[in-house]
Order: structure tokens, then C-alpha cells, then sequence
């Protein structure tokens, strides 16, 4: 099969997203294999990793997750490197691997996003990169895999606390996630600790009433409730 020049990939993948968008998903699907079938040999550069990208998407967005996976596995952190690929492109790509793994190939999915994380500039500003991290933690464990979501979660809550300071909305969302996986691995006392913190800032910055405050209240009473 001969491989496709840009150009062609281009009207496909517009092609494919109208169809999408026009509800004719068999069409959608049909043509984003095809297009899939032709650029498996594909020189990749920075304009055809966001074409493939969002061939990936329209996979996913119709339940093809093997497409989607054959797709996103080419896209490893050494390729990404070399290419000097745009921060926006990794975000993009780190984001369809995410969602990949949530819906049921987590297996296959979860080392490919943790890689490909490890070649993004961290900005700690941008909700999407915290939502790439706090996903994965949530992934990991689904996957119940709680040692290394309980790694990344200290990673991140180190680095908020750092950067952000104890009495940041992201820094108690992290201490909170953290709590969670503690309790998931029997820490009870080291959760309890860190829903109490949180609680006490949330009620001095945001009130007694307020929903993260009384969420952090129900985690507490959670962990109590386990500690006996």
C-alpha cells in the first residue's frame, strides 16, 4: 500500500471529522482506517503527529480504542524529543493517551502516558497539565497499582507545596488525592492528617459551608470511620 503524502492525510482527516460530526460514524470509521492503513511507514514530523492525533480522536471518540492504541504507541517520548514537538502538541497527544486509558486499555496505556509525560515542561499554571497528572493518578488506581500513583501523587503535592504554597486550591486538591491513595494502602493515620489540614485551611480561606469544605470533612469522617 502506498504511503500517503500530507496533503492527502490532511483531506482525510477533515474528511473523517465531518463525517463524525455529521453522525455517519460507519463512514468516519472506515475512512480513519483507511488513513490509518496508509501512513503506518509515514515520516513523522510536528504537521503529521497533530494529523494523527487527531485520527486518534475520532477513534476514540467511536470506541476503536485498538485503532486509537496503534496510533498513540508511535508517538513515544524519544520520538517526541528528537522532533522537538511543540509543548501544545505533547499536551495534546498526553491527553488522548489519558483518555485512552480510561476507557478500558488501561493496561496498555498507562506506561505510554507516563512516558510521554516525562517530556513535558510542567507548568503548574496550566489546568490541563494538572488535570494529565491527577488523571493518571486516578488511572493508577483504577489499575490498583497504588505504590506508583501514591509516587506521583507525592511528586505532585511536593511540587505544588513548592511552587504554590500550602494554601492553593491545587495544592489541597493534591493533598487530598493523596489522602485518598493512603487510605487505599491502609495509611489511615497519614490520610487523616492531611484531610484534617485541609480542612482547617479550607474552613479558614473559604468558610465552614462551603462544598470543598464539606468534602474534605466527609473524606475525614471516611478515614476515621476505617481507622475505628
Amino acid at each position: 500500500v502506498e504511503e500517503w503524502p500530507g496533503e492527502l492525510l490532511l483531506l482525510g482527516v477533515l474528511l473523517s471529522q465531518f463525517y463524525l460530526q455529521a453522525g455517519r460514524n460507519h463512514d468516519a470509521k472506515r475512512l480513519a482506517r483507511v488513513i490509518l492503513a496508509n501512513t503506518q511507514e509515514l515520516h513523522l514530523d510536528q504537521h503529521i503527529i497533530g494529523l494523527l492525533a487527531t485520527v486518534a480522536e475520532v477513534f476514540l471518540r467511536l470506541g476503536d480504542n485498538e485503532s486509537a492504541r496503534r496510533i498513540l504507541k508511535r508517538f513515544q517520548p524519544s520520538v517526541l524529543a528528537d522532533l522537538d514537538i511543540q509543548q501544545q502538541v505533547i499536551r495534546r497527544i498526553s491527553n488522548l493517551t489519558l483518555i485512552a486509558a480510561r476507557n478500558g486499555t488501561k493496561e496498555q496505556y498507562s506506561e505510554v502516558h507516563h512516558k510521554q509525560l516525562s517530556v513535558l515542561d510542567f507548568d503548574h499554571n496550566n489546568p490541563l497539565d494538572l488535570f494529565q497528572l491527577f488523571g493518571q493518578i486516578a488511572t493508577l488506581r483504577q489499575q490498583e497499582e497504588f505504590n506508583e500513583a501514591l509516587r506521583v501523587g507525592e511528586t505532585l503535592y511536593d511540587r505544588l507545596r513548592s511552587l504554590k504554597g500550602s494554601d492553593d486550591l491545587d495544592t489541597w486538591r493534591s493533598a487530598e488525592d493523596m489522602a485518598i491513595t493512603l487510605r487505599a494502602v491502609g495509611d489511615y493515620d497519614r490520610a487523616a492528617q492531611l484531610h484534617v489540614d485541609v480542612r482547617q485551611r479550607r474552613e479558614q480561606t473559604l468558610g465552614p459551608d462551603h462544598p470543598d469544605t464539606l468534602a474534605s470533612g466527609y473524606g475525614l469522617a471516611v478515614t476515621l470511620y476505617a481507622l475505628g
